[in-house]
């Protein structure tokens, strides 16, 4: 999916309140499934494979680029 950004793992750091991950700017990190379409808050129970990943740095991001929230984690 064009229009995304892509965060390495070497740029997360520990969680933060809302129990996901930062990046060293202080923000959410975001993770996508490159399958289902679905995004995902870090710490939800129902994250895809590491391959399936796509990692963002803000929702509106991922929202921009097609993704829709998880049910389970609302992210």
């Amino acid at each position: 999916m064009p229009g995304f950004a892509v965060i390495s793992h070497g740029q997360e750091s520990s969680g933060d309140s809302s129990g996901g991950q930062t990046a060293d700017s202080g923000s959410t990190i975001y993770i996508g499934n490159k399958n289902s379409g679905k995004l995902h808050l870090p710490s939800c129970q129902t994250l895809p494979a590491e391959r399936n990943r796509i990692y963002f740095e803000t929702r509106q991001e991922a929202i921009d680029a097609g993704f829709v929230p998880c049910k389970n984690c609302s992210p």
